[in-house]
């Protein structure tokens, strides 16, 4: 429930449906009518994410190009094949340059995704299998960071010691914001 209320404290919060689709306004007013528990039941029965933006700009007196970073925390909810519905963050970092005298978009590397919080259990050991991880410039006034990956757990407890882990997969995911 932290992250959510954390996220809501964000002129950047967002929500997103489990095929990527913004549900912003009906989050806000599912938690405006019927509180934060109303909102983490929705997210348990029918996956999804909410998250939040960063942002840090930096400058050299010396340069023509100004370096905007940001960081977007998402905060994702799906069933697994086994052992129920579970919860983790990821953080994608995109870093993008723009010339300071015309103020359009030079460079956008490709973003980093990190793990940062999956409290899934103490049998369970999760992360996730990145794919596709790249950002785009349109026009060069916006840019794009994106990134898709699958999560996963193993689980593992006191009595399949020596027959390994159980690999549970908790399906593909994508990180994505754009930026301007």
């Amino acid at each position: 429930y932290s992250f959510f209320k954390n996220a809501l404290t964000h002129d950047s919060f967002y929500a997103l449906d489990n095929q990527g689709a913004d549900i912003t306004s009906f989050i806000l007013e599912l938690y405006n009518s019927k509180g934060e528990a109303a909102v983490y039941s929705y997210f348990l029965n029918h996956s999804g994410a909410v998250g939040f933006e960063e942002k840090t700009v930096s400058s050299s007196a010396r340069s023509l190009e100004e370096a905007v970073t940001l960081n977007n925390y998402q905060y994702y909810t799906a069933n697994g094949t086994y052992y129920g519905a579970k919860s983790w963050k990821t953080l994608l970092c995109g870093t993008y340059y723009y010339n300071t005298k015309t103020g359009l978009i030079t460079r956008a590397p490709s973003p980093n995704l990190y793990l940062v919080e999956a409290n899934f259990g103490t049998n369970f050991s999760p992360y996730l299998y990145p794919g596709n991880i790249n950002s785009s410039i349109s026009n060069q006034s916006s840019v794009t960071f994106f990134a898709s990956y699958t999560m996963y757990a193993d689980y593992k407890d006191e009595y399949s010691s020596g027959l390994g882990s159980l690999k549970i997969s908790y399906g593909s995911h994508v990180h994505r914001f754009t930026a301007s």
